[in-house]
């Protein structure tokens, strides 16, 4: 399993990766999604919907991640003025199914279309 950070200009970062079958690495992803949280992140694993669509759907509890997941998305929260907010950089990749399917989750909330 990998836990990557989406950011604006870089893309896709590795923060952790670890198997979820061997007990040290579980553990160590475990310390490592809940420090991600700690810090304002959100947390949402890739999923395929039911007309074969690529979405994403936000985990709060490791214990939520399937242990088929190969990777967990941590895009910022909160880490934009008002201006710029977290949809807006979401939007330069447009090509990312996953930020297209947060964004859906995240709500329409935009300060640049109020």
């Amino acid at each position: 399993m990998k836990f990557l950070r989406m950011r604006p200009g870089y893309g896709e970062q590795l923060i952790a990766e670890g198997d979820v079958e061997v007990g040290e690495d579980e553990q160590m992803l475990v310390e490592e999604f809940r420090r991600q949280l700690e810090q304002g992140m959100w947390a949402a694993i890739p999923v395929q919907g039911a007309s074969g669509r690529r979405e994403a759907e936000m985990v709060r509890a490791f214990e939520d991640i399937p242990r088929t997941t190969d990777r967990v998305i941590f895009p910022a929260r909160g880490s934009f003025s008002d201006k710029r907010c977290i949809v807006c950089v979401l939007l330069l990749r447009p090509q990312c199914g996953t930020a297209a399917a947060l964004l859906r989750r995240a709500g329409p909330e935009c300060a640049n279309e109020r």
